[in-house]
């Protein structure tokens, strides 16, 4: 997606995904263990319309996503990647996941279906002593070269336990999050637990950060 001083500039189908881009999904498609589902929610806005392309397009070049598009059920637009067998992975983007938030979301896809980015032992039983319902919000740009690092490894977490949800915002269009949170730069991420909600976060986390964030009550 490109954007010229805040306005939505639609690109053509053909022209969503680079030779790179294409060449890197490739590769992606190749090694996932098993299909995904991508849920489109979506109105008649012009954002919505490039979102609906983007996804038709990555749905066209592998037989293990399936598209589903759907109008009701949260903030629009947005994608929600989902298992196999119908259960939701606690990954949502809120936009269009282009520019560097590409890289993001197709580490997303890659650790819902598997094989996933490899974990210690130690990491993983972090992660399992989480206590509670978690969501993450998290606040980015797509010009920003360091969100979607931050997006990769959050998800890698969430991945593994069903009770840690996260939903990323592109944060030129959800400007009401701003304000909420006073966001000055980018990325941002918030953490609830249960109705318990953290301070604002500002920058990229190692993964021993963000576990520590995460198990600290």
């Amino acid at each position: 997606m490109e954007t010229e001083q805040g306005t939505l500039v639609t690109r053509e189908p053909e022209k969503l995904f680079t030779p790179s881009m294409r060449a890197q999904l490739k590769v992606v498609f190749e090694r996932m263990e098993n299909p995904l589902k991508l849920s489109v929610l979506v109105n008649e806005g012009p954002l919505s319309d490039e979102l609906r392309l983007y996804m038709k397009e990555l749905g066209a070049m592998t037989d293990k996503l399936t598209i589903e598009e759907g109008s009701a059920g949260g903030e629009v637009p947005s994608v929600r990647i989902f298992r196999a067998d119908g259960s939701w992975s606690g990954f949502a983007f809120h936009g269009v996941p282009g520019g560097h938030e590409f890289q993001g979301f197709v580490l997303a896809m890659y650790n819902t279906a598997g094989p996933g980015q490899p974990l210690s032992e130690e990491e993983k039983k972090q992660i399992l002593s989480i206590e509670g319902d978690v969501n993450i919000s998290v606040f980015v740009s797509l010009s920003c070269q360091i969100c979607s690092d931050l997006v990769g490894a959050l998800q890698c977490i969430v991945t593994h336990k069903d009770s840690l949800t996260m939903d990323v915002y592109d944060l030129n269009y959800f400007p009401e999050y701003r304000a909420t949170y006073r966001i000055m730069g980018v990325p941002c991420f918030v953490i609830q637990k249960g109705r318990r909600e953290g301070r604002p976060q500002f920058g990229c986390k190692s993964m021993d950060q963000l576990l520590k964030l995460l198990t600290s009550e």
